[in-house]
């Protein structure tokens, strides 16, 4: 088996340096995994885990994120921004045919992406995630788009001091609680240390910046594409989502001719560590029955039908170098 490559490349915008890891394995299409807006690579974790070895897969962070460099503007944030950084490791690896799989904000990126960048996209998994204007839809109700832009001049100035008053509280059992309280995670099926990568990114993560990330986030839609998305599309919803309710993932269903959905009982925003092998089989059965096929008619269109299943499971660059890490792969 390959070894993972992992490495940085330069954004064709301004010259920040995006970090990526590639998994070489097996046969295309490739994997790509987007992140929430706020997150790191940590929620693919267990998808990274399952598909290694057998599907070649993409993980990457956002400018400002992770392993990613600050840009020097903070204001070069924007959705089709982020597209143009994401093709940039594209180019790079000389990817050919590939899925997007996206979480929470990834679902709106991807088809940002999709919306420049269609030719090589053989598929797209919207998981837990809206097509545009999430404020308007936060646990259902609309009192988010309406503060945010309060919020928005607070968030720039103060966030980075309270949340270094906060860290020292990462490592303790208060930020899951909060999760619990605010009802993003599933106690049931999910725990502190399966969320503790999450927190600790939080901690880290250049507020100011992310203030600016989650501005364009918040007057951002992609629903103009929808109708026109060719590639078959595999819709992942969680029946308790409180940032994405499952009437909004049903409406981007309807949206989108060529989009099939399941439900995961009970899951929340935190699904991705809550069903981590239901997930895995979906996108596997997803990737055989409808990507591959479609990909054949293509050559590289197979309109499969559109049916909503309901599904349950108990929780069980450029400067590139050869690196095999702890961090998203095998555990």
């Amino acid at each position: 088996m390959s070894e993972v490559r992992e490495g940085y490349v330069k954004s064709p915008v301004d010259d920040t340096r995006i970090w990526y890891r590639f998994y070489p394995a097996g046969e295309e299409p490739v994997i790509i995994f987007s992140n929430g807006i706020a997150c790191d690579t940590s929620y693919w974790r267990y998808l990274v885990r399952d598909f290694e070895g057998k599907r070649p897969m993409l993980i990457w962070d956002y400018r400002g994120h992770g392993n990613s460099d600050l840009p020097e503007d903070f204001s070069k944030s924007s959705m089709d921004i982020l597209a143009q950084d994401l093709h940039a490791i594209v180019e790079e690896l000389d990817l050919k045919n590939y899925i997007l799989v996206g979480h929470s904000m990834g679902v709106q990126f991807n088809f940002e992406y999709y919306k420049h960048f269609p030719e090589k996209v053989v598929g797209l998994v919207p998981i837990l995630g809206t097509y545009g204007y999430p404020f308007r839809t936060f646990f259902d109700t609309d009192i988010m788009e309406k503060a945010f832009p309060y919020i928005y001049p607070i968030m720039k100035k103060y966030m980075n001091f309270f949340i270094s008053l906060i860290a020292p509280i990462v490592n303790t059992p208060i930020p899951f609680y909060i999760g619990l309280a605010l009802r993003s995670v599933n106690p049931c099926l999910s725990s502190q240390e399966k969320m503790k990568p999450y927190f600790e990114h939080l901690a880290k993560l250049n507020w100011e910046f992310a203030a600016e990330m989650f501005n364009y986030m918040a007057h951002h839609t992609t629903e103009d594409i929808l109708p026109e998305i060719k590639p078959p599309v595999l819709i992942i919803a969680g029946e308790n989502d409180t940032f994405t309710p499952l009437w909004l993932s049903q409406k981007m269903k309807d949206m989108i001719p060529t989009a099939e959905m399941i439900i995961l009982e009970k899951g929340s925003h935190a699904a991705l560590v809550e069903y981590p092998d239901l997930i895995h089989c979906k996108i596997k059965e997803f990737i055989n029955e409808r990507v591959i096929p479609y990909m054949k008619e293509e050559h590289k269109i197979l309109k499969m039908p559109s049916t909503t299943k309901r599904a349950s499971s108990k929780p069980r660059g450029g400067n590139s170098k050869k690196k095999n890490s702890k961090r998203g792969g095998k555990k």
